[in-house]
């Protein structure tokens, strides 16, 4: 009876208390970074994790004070300090050096969550993640976005931990988030004295068990609730559970790809014990190179399905998947934009991997980076693909969001360096920053002869914080700069080209567009008809119109219209959340032609129908004065379904779009049947006769169960022939997400190749 009041006494404390950031969220941060501790710690999970989650501990429990100063880099410093002074345990036996390495965990712990903190809460510049959310879809309410963020954010990550797995993987999951956390209490103590902080041994076990209870209660609540829990968490921004992860200053990928080489600093930090630096220039974010495994292993072989991985944790393998000829014959580009922080490009020949089933060393190409001192932002090498044609050349574009630049390659070989001169690469700076492509595929906007690349980004500053910038890069000029470089054989380094020297127009955020809050968002997708640049904007749910060889603002389409007007522009609009634009042209816009008719498609993977987050695309038929809606595509028939259990959530169904031709459509499901993601057929011309108001897509491929969250075809998907047959390659980039599988492999991605 006793236990159950304690408890009872400790879940009533929850009830009072919201710690800094999730500790789900940084229970999961500290697990994917493990394997960056050193070799003699792998064993001290109990301490790691236990530390992961201190600095919180006595937060609104006994010493406020005490928790603020275990956040930042001078308690580090001091518990350094003291654990040099441990040194050396050899003399005192087995036990003392199990208590040494017991500290030396914790200590590795409460780095994970120091650097976490820092990017979470936007304390190094105005944009990071928080802020962001406040300000799109809070109305620039930061205690109310900080709230939601810290309880949605646990929520939606376990979600996603325990989407799709079978019953065994499930159970080691709950097993493993259910380690009881151990600490050296007195060596903490201590530590704690020293900094002048009187903290007694009860306070510190109160306070640390009232975090390892929040987290048991959040685990509890998810496996109990998994439909309304994760309903509630999602339905009220549809934006966050897109860039929770994946955003550039604060998303899960960002702090975990800070956190390698500030792990590796700590470690030469604890063994150079004369070291009398100043504490504040620990964890500077220094992309340095390290050990690679330089090889793509073949997992399976079943029928017509392939799966490749690289098997190096944190890279996100199939962020993004071209197919060419860059290896001189048939090859397949993938993209692992996270590993060793500053990202790869693979380049395979499919020869090896279809018809001789296995991947040669030999003669892989792994196309790196080299070390860059300064305090960037992650690189993100490979972050998109782009194959370009210009006449005889078949180059392969990679952006660098990180550094707004792109390298050129003709094979395996750099023959241009892309970049904007003022780009602003510095972590939490503002500027011009995080361009990227913005379309998959080319157009020629100038109406030349050569095809152009559209790069751009919705976090760029212009008018304001994120406004937006979208780019046309001019083919012809730069065929015309590497056309010289080549044909003086390559000699001497390649040439680095000023973006600003190649471009052929900037489509401009109209001003009646611009928000008080900034944070516009324009720039999210792109596409291009006959006559018309169509473009992307997050605030409004849009998208805006321009006359594509000139720039000139023509109408907006939102969400919610029928039509719209190509002659009669719209002057004023107001700024709209997330929740309610269903994330209207946020992923994907694509368009085509058929028999003189030009389509328009649009995701809005965000869409509610019964289920949270289910997702449509519209359809619309572009005419010569106006834009009409023809219908809406979605997996289920809106009639008839009925599906309001864990396997139907946050489905998103047109989270990604892939132009088979100018008639045929792949649209994917990321989160369908509870994570085991979806592919649907889209035949356009078919649904340009259509009168019902929603048209149900036949599904074409399901994805494996079992294996637990993919992010299935949800950052890329390619088609290919290869010798007579069709294939389609799908980024399962979060592959390995559940922290009970092998920590090597934790979130290596992969990708799926199918035959169709």
């Amino acid at each position: 009876m006793w236990v159950s009041s304690q408890l009872l006494c400790a879940l009533l404390l929850l009830v009072s208390v919201t710690f800094p950031a999730g500790v789900s969220i940084h229970s999961f941060i500290a697990v994917r970074t493990h394997l960056n501790t050193p070799s003699n710690l792998k064993n001290y999970w109990p301490q790691y994790l236990a530390g992961s989650f201190h600095p919180d501990a006595f937060y609104n429990c006994f010493h406020s004070e005490a928790a603020e100063a275990a956040h930042w880099p001078p308690f580090i410093d001091e518990a350094i300090k003291y654990l040099q002074d441990l040194l050396p345990y050899n003399d005192h036996g087995q036990e003392y050096r199990h208590e040494y390495q017991q500290l030396e965990a914790f200590i590795y712990g409460i780095i994970t969550h120091q650097v976490a903190d820092i990017s979470w809460h936007s304390l190094r510049g105005d944009q990071g993640l928080l802020k962001m959310i406040a300000n799109v879809e809070f109305d620039g309410d930061i205690e109310k976005a900080h709230n939601y963020l810290d309880t949605a954010g646990d929520f939606i990550i376990l979600h996603r931990q325990f989407s799709n797995l079978s019953g065994e993987s499930r159970n080691k999951l709950i097993k493993f988030l259910s380690t009881p956390w151990e600490y050296p209490s007195e060596h903490i103590l201590n530590i704690y004295s020293r900094l002048g902080y009187n903290i007694t041994p009860a306070e510190l076990k109160f306070c640390m068990h009232r975090g390892y209870t929040a987290l048991q209660s959040e685990i509890s609540a998810v496996l109990s609730e998994r439909t309304s829990k994760s309903r509630l968490s999602f339905i009220e921004s549809p934006l966050t559970v897109s860039v929770l992860e994946g955003y550039y200053y604060g998303g899960i990928e960002q702090i975990i790809a800070v956190l390698e080489p500030c792990m590796f600093e700590l470690k030469n930090w604890i063994s150079n014990r004369d070291n009398n630096d100043d504490p504040w220039n620990f964890c500077r974010p220094v992309f340095s190179t390290a050990e690679t495994k330089d090889k793509v292993d073949l997992i399976s072989l079943n029928g017509n399905t392939i799966l490749l991985s690289s098997g190096i944790a944190n890279t996100k393998f199939g962020g993004s998947i071209k197919f060419g000829h860059f290896l001189g014959e048939p090859s397949i580009a993938i993209s692992a934009p996270y590993e060793e922080s500053l990202g790869a490009v693979y380049l395979i020949t499919l020869k090896e991997i279809i018809k001789e089933a296995k991947v040669s060393s030999n003669s892989l190409q792994a196309m790196k980076l080299s070390g860059d001192d300064s305090l960037s932002y992650p690189v993100r090498f490979g972050d998109k693909l782009f194959r370009w044609f210009l006449k005889e050349y078949e180059l392969l574009i990679v952006s660098q969001p990180g550094l707004s630049s792109f390298k050129v390659f003709l094979g395996n070989r750099i023959i241009a360096n892309l970049q904007f001169l003022d780009a602003a690469t510095e972590l939490g700076s503002n500027g011009t920053k995080q361009i990227n492509i913005l379309s998959d595929l080319p157009h020629d906007i100038n109406n030349d002869g050569y095809p152009d690349i559209i790069i751009g980004s919705m976090y760029s500053d212009s008018v304001g914080f994120q406004s937006g910038k979208v780019y046309a890069l001019d083919g012809q000029l730069l065929y015309k700069r590497i056309k010289t470089f080549i044909d003086y054989k390559g000699l001497g380094l390649p040439p680095t080209i000023d973006i600003n020297s190649l471009l052929i127009i900037e489509y401009k955020l109209p001003q009646f567009l611009e928000q008080l809050s900034a944070f516009e968002q324009f720039g999210t997708s792109f596409t291009a008809t006959n006559d018309y640049a169509i473009i992307g904007i997050n605030s409004i749910g849009g998208v805006v119109i321009f006359e594509k060889s000139t720039g000139k603002y023509v109408n907006i389409l939102t969400y919610n219209d029928l039509f719209v007007d190509l002659e009669s522009a719209i002057t004023e609009f107001s700024y709209l959340p997330s929740r309610e634009t269903s994330m209207f042209a946020y992923h994907k816009i694509l368009s085509g032609s058929i028999d003189g008719k030009e389509w328009l498609l649009i995701s809005a993977a965000g869409f509610n129908f019964e289920t949270t987050l289910s997702g449509i695309a519209y359809l619309y038929e572009v005419k010569k004065n106006r834009i009409e809606l023809i219908t809406k595509l979605s997996p289920y028939d809106m009639n008839h379904s009925s599906f309001f259990d864990s396997q139907h959530i946050a489905e998103m169904f047109s989270s990604n779009m892939l132009k088979l031709s100018e008639s045929l459509v792949v649209i994917s499901s990321n989160g369908y049947k509870d994570g085991c993601g979806g592919l649907y057929l889209a035949d356009i011309s078919q649904f340009l006769r259509e009168t019902k108001k929603t048209v149900v897509v036949e599904q074409l491929y399901e994805g494996h169960k079992d294996i637990g969250f993919t992010n299935f075809a949800s950052t890329s998907m390619e088609f290919f022939s290869f010798e007579g047959k069709n294939y389609l390659a799908l980024s399962l980039s979060d592959y390995f997400y559940a922290p009970a599988n092998d920590e090597t492999n934790l979130t290596s991605g992969s990708v799926l190749i199918i035959a169709i």
